[in-house]
């Protein structure tokens, strides 16, 4: 976001800020030696009314989430797992019509 840093803070009158001090926090990385980052975490804008479970994940047209996530696990030998499900199915299958 664009926001300076602490901006919000004039509509909670500092009290974040305040309490952070309070606990130590001087304005440096987070961490033991001061090592951690020091900017806060970005947030991402969500669609209205989605819950906490969302995924900005784009998903094809008629594709159900777990189709996607075959999709997006390929393996080395370009078939996904749901493939390799569905051809696993099949072999036993036919395996079972031989007995």
């Amino acid at each position: 976001s664009d926001v300076p840093l602490g901006q919000f803070e004039k509509h909670t009158k500092g009290i974040g800020s305040k309490l952070m001090v309070k606990m130590g926090f001087n304005g440096t990385g987070l961490g033991k030696n001061g090592q951690g980052d020091a900017n806060p975490i970005q947030v991402e804008d969500q669609p209205r009314f989605a819950g906490l479970g969302y995924s900005s994940g784009k998903l094809e047209i008629g594709e159900s989430s777990k189709a996607a996530e075959g999709r997006q696990a390929s393996n080395s030998q370009g078939s996904t797992p749901l493939e390799l499900q569905d051809s696993a199915i099949r072999r036993n299958n036919e395996r079972c019509k031989k007995t």
